[in-house]
């Protein structure tokens, strides 16, 4: 597929929500704010709104007058601001939207106002609603899956962040692996196994099992990072399908195929610019 360009979606994120009677103000953060964006970067914004609850109602039905939603993420909720993860279908991983609703002017963040209306804005009609995350097996699934772009991204980049990355798929990984051992949680709040955990976990691993977590981290300690991390993906993948079984919960498939196939595409191409 020939995703649109990261400079069309930027334009054109800006054009659909200044049209929004009730948006006042729309920043950009992160990479751009910094002049330090490129063809991985995503658009990280803010929308400064009057009537936070309308801006929430319809954002998406914004987004869709640029593309389709292909899926979305939240990262919480409180009367003083809204936050989302979204990913269009017409736009690669790489340039999902960090978006968010509310006045963060005074956060101590580099901001760059791309929008910005000249009256002075009135005082907001409306606040937002606490969001309630139940961090399930499908929102943790979602989680990685838009976490995917972040590795790959740290990848061509050279960037170092990339061992956090993948610890962090490690051991999210290896905390589910220990759940299919001990008992399903309904909700995984836990970031790593202690020492005594993985002890445990490490006696009990069938043959299968043990072969996955020496792929993920080899008792040789010779490690393909990028390998180790498209490993844990696969074995994440798979235990979540168990864990939504166990729970009676729909994953989204046609999420996990396209990231997956993502993840390998770009993985091929990664080890090409390694080789030439």
């Amino acid at each position: 597929m020939q995703h649109k360009t990261r400079d069309t979606l930027r334009q054109r994120v800006i054009d659909a929500f200044a049209t929004q009677d009730e948006i006042y103000r729309i920043c950009f953060f992160g990479r751009e704010a910094e002049g330090q964006h490129d063809a991985y970067s995503d658009i990280d914004m803010i929308v400064c709104s009057q009537d936070p609850v309308k801006t929430k109602a319809h954002y998406q039905q914004v987004f869709t007058t640029i593309s389709p939603v292909r899926a979305t993420f939240p990262l919480g909720g409180s009367p003083d601001g809204y936050s989302e993860m979204v990913m269009l279908w017409d736009y690669s991983p790489y340039q999902k939207i960090d978006f968010s609703i509310g006045d963060w002017g005074k956060q101590d963040w580099q901001l760059l106002t791309v929008y910005e209306r000249p009256e002075q804005p009135q005082p907001k009609l409306t606040t937002l609603e606490a969001l309630d995350i139940r961090q399930n097996v499908a929102y943790k699934l979602t989680d990685v899956l838009f976490s995917i772009a972040r590795f790959t991204k740290c990848l061509f980049r050279r960037d170092i962040d990339m061992y956090r990355r993948w610890e962090s798929i490690t051991d999210l990984t290896l905390v589910t692996l220990y759940e299919k051992y001990y008992g399903w949680q309904t909700e995984t709040l836990q970031r790593r196994l202690g020492p005594y955990a993985s002890k445990q976990l490490y006696a009990v691993l069938n043959s299968e099992d043990r072969q996955w977590v020496h792929k993920i981290r080899p008792p040789d300690a010779h490690l393909n990072l990028a390998q180790s991390y498209q490993d844990s993906i696969a074995l994440f993948i798979a235990l979540s399908r168990q864990k939504a079984l166990h729970f009676g919960i729909s994953l989204d498939d046609d999420f996990i195929a396209y990231m997956t196939s993502f993840m390998d595409t770009e993985m091929v191409r990664y080890q090409k610019e390694e080789n030439d």
